[in-house]
């Protein structure tokens, strides 16, 4: 018997109103002036609720810590 592991909707992006996405690499100072050290946590807590944001990926790069998908 086979069971699903999951489902995956397949969007034609060119019929919504967001038809342009880009992934954006993004290199965290956790470090606001004023306000001191920021937790990453938060930091993708708050990119998340953004609309425009696909999803958040943690990734430990030399030259970024985050791979952000957006769409708008």
């Amino acid at each position: 018997m086979s069971v699903p592991k999951g489902y995956k909707a397949s969007i034609n992006y060119e019929k919504t109103n967001r038809p342009i996405g880009a992934l954006l690499l993004i290199n965290l100072a956790e470090v606001i002036p004023g306000r001191g050290h920021v937790p990453k946590r938060e930091i993708v807590s708050r990119l998340r609720g953004f609309e425009e944001i696909e999803e958040v990926i943690d990734v430990q790069a030399s030259d970024f810590d985050l791979i952000v998908k957006a769409r708008s």
